[in-house]
């Protein structure tokens, strides 16, 4: 599923390519995907406005429309938003297309079709529940430590899940979630509770440290992720702990363990992120 950095990656894309464009129409043969209306009032809601910004919202994409309303896209487990030019290579799995001015399009590419895109006036896009219950952005400048310190004092429990609760922290999901905590060597059963000022510092630290790199680096291309022009991320290449199971720990040489938390795998290293503090 595409995280923060990847969300993150895919909006500078689509400030870049499409703002300024006016949509000119839109196709699918997935209308299931478009949620709140039916296609016919959607296309009629959304055809000749003009496209006047991008933003992001935990893993949400929002763009926003001349006419004050927002298409909210929510990627889900594998959906990819694609511009590419109008009479290009169909690209596997589009279901919804955008055709917009300046010869461009916006391709909804999803492989299970669990992505979803609804078109809400900016008035009330925090009654929106999935933007509603949205914790604090890590990128935000109120994520401060201080603010981070009062939002886990709060908690209880284990500090992956906590990583992971999007009513608490958004944009952060399993990849991340690991290389985090082996970052901040803090094993990933630990409880929040438990952990002394030291390592809030460095889960804090961590936190933003891991999200800024991977974003430098356009995302981790495991899955089906790829940016908004089809091109991979290179944050893969500098996992340490998600997905290494077996392999050697890159700082102290211990084989990478692989254990179950909520349903999710789970990696880190026996060694540099022991059980007990």
């Amino acid at each position: 599923m595409p995280e923060l950095p990847e969300v993150e990656t895919i909006k500078r894309g689509l400030q870049k390519s499409i703002k300024g464009c006016t949509i000119l129409d839109v196709a699918t043969d997935t209308p299931k995907m478009i949620q709140g209306k039916t296609l016919k009032d959607f296309k009629k809601e959304i055809k000749w406005k003009k496209i006047i910004g991008i933003e992001r919202k935990g893993k949400l994409l929002i763009i926003n429309l001349n006419s004050g309303q927002n298409l909210v896209f929510h990627l889900k487990i594998a959906g990819r938003l694609l511009v590419r030019e109008q009479g290009a290579q169909e690209d596997e799995y589009t279901h919804i297309v955008f055709k917009l001015s300046k010869g461009k399009e916006l391709r909804f590419a999803d492989l299970r079709k669990f992505g979803w895109v609804r078109l809400v006036p900016k008035t009330k896009m925090f009654e929106l529940p999935a933007i509603k219950e949205l914790g604090i952005d890590p990128l935000s400048k109120e994520f401060t430590f201080k603010k981070f310190l009062d939002i886990i004092e709060k908690h209880r429990g284990v500090v992956k899940k906590f990583l992971m609760n999007q009513k608490v922290i958004a944009g952060v999901g399993n990849i991340y979630a690991s290389e985090i905590l082996w970052k901040a060597k803090i094993h990933p059963e630990r409880k929040v509770e438990d952990l002394n000022e030291k390592e809030k510092l460095a889960l804090y630290r961590a936190t933003l440290a891991i999200l800024k790199k991977a974003i430098k680096l356009k995302g981790a291309s495991v899955n089906q992720y790829v940016d908004a022009f089809g091109e991979k991320g290179g944050f893969e290449k500098e996992l340490n702990a998600y997905q290494k199971a077996g392999e050697s720990c890159s700082r102290c040489g211990t084989r990478i363990a692989k254990i179950t938390i909520g349903g999710r795998s789970t990696f880190f290293c026996p060694r540099c992120q022991k059980k007990s503090n």
